[in-house]
């Protein structure tokens, strides 16, 4: 472990030195996340992508993992995932953006969060209200 962190820590020096905006140049802790998950140690997991930032794939893993117990971790980084989702201007990603909001729906009310819950909702309306589609499907799913 110390290795590949003293290796992502080389390359992140490189990277900065190149300051290159290309994303296959971008270092971040998926590695370690991964091998974390694997091994079964969600805390470690959950250290290391905090420290270093991982892929998107592993956020999305790490908040399934954690909304049971921790759900105040899993809510903002569902709703970074549905603003990239929106992002991708498509009817599919607009369903599963309105499928994760369901989701932070449901963890933000157990929390006692309904408030919070409304006042995201009627800002991502209205940042997005330009998206017709997205606003329909979201019409429909009724959040």
């Amino acid at each position: 472990m110390k290795w590949i962190r003293d290796d992502f820590e080389r390359r992140r020096k490189e990277t900065k030195r190149r300051q290159s905006l290309w994303s296959w140049d971008l270092v971040d802790y998926s590695l370690l996340v991964e091998i974390f998950l694997w091994e079964k140690k969600l805390a470690d997991a959950w250290k290391e992508a905090q420290t270093g930032g991982c892929s998107d794939s592993l956020w999305l893993r790490l908040a399934k993992e954690r909304e049971t117990e921790y759900p105040s971790d899993a809510v903002p980084i569902y709703q970074r995932l549905v603003e990239q989702e929106i992002q991708k201007k498509n009817n599919q990603s607009y369903q599963e953006a309105v499928d994760m909001i369901g989701l932070i729906r449901k963890l933000m009310l157990g929390m006692g969060k309904e408030e919070e819950f409304r006042q995201y909702l009627a800002e991502t309306e209205r940042q997005h209200k330009r998206k017709r589609n997205f606003i329909g499907y979201l019409a429909k799913k009724e959040c």
